[in-house]
């Protein structure tokens, strides 16, 4: 029991900063396109599976971080941050014949809220670590960040998915 309690200690004084993004709250929600797909000669155009984002990190107001890029099942996308002022956060879902019930996608909380958008995907060729790429290949969300001049990562293992939207 002693040797448990000394190894959390040492872990705990590892020099490893704690990351100031305290929770990130992801989803994302299937496009359903309403027109029949084209048909080039016999054979229908392929449609390709889209998806929303909404991805939502929490943070003290006090540790301010600049957002570089995120990835999202492997791909990099450039990334635009707006703080949300208005707690909780909350959807609501057109079901055709249903109930519109509200989804509350990050609940009311005295951390800063901040909304990113994937604004872009990037193609360019950079070097990452062995660490990084282990954290892309194993996450689906992946948050490139600045604090204090230092890179730093945020990574959400699975994206939560929500209903898709009927249109009418």
């Amino acid at each position: 029991m002693l040797s448990f309690a000394f190894f959390g200690l040492l872990a705990s004084m590892s020099g490893q900063p704690k990351c100031p993004v305290k929770k990130i709250y992801a989803y994302k929600q299937a496009s359903l396109p309403g027109v029949n797909p084209a048909t080039t000669g016999n054979r229908e155009t392929e449609r390709k599976e889209t998806f929303n984002y909404w991805i939502y990190i929490t943070l003290p107001a006090s540790k301010p971080i600049h957002i570089n890029h995120i990835w999202l099942s492997g791909k990099k996308f450039s990334v635009t941050a707006e703080e949300i002022k208005t707690k909780p956060v909350t959807k609501i879902n057109q079901m055709a014949g249903a109930t519109n019930i509200p989804t509350v996608l990050v609940p009311d909380t005295k951390h800063k809220v901040i909304l990113l958008y994937p604004s872009g995907q990037l193609n360019d060729a950079i070097d990452l670590s062995v660490n990084m790429k282990k954290a892309i290949e194993e996450n689906e969300l992946v948050i490139s960040f600045t604090r204090k001049e230092k890179q730093r990562t945020a990574r959400k293992k699975l994206i939560s998915l929500l209903y898709p939207e009927t249109l009418l």
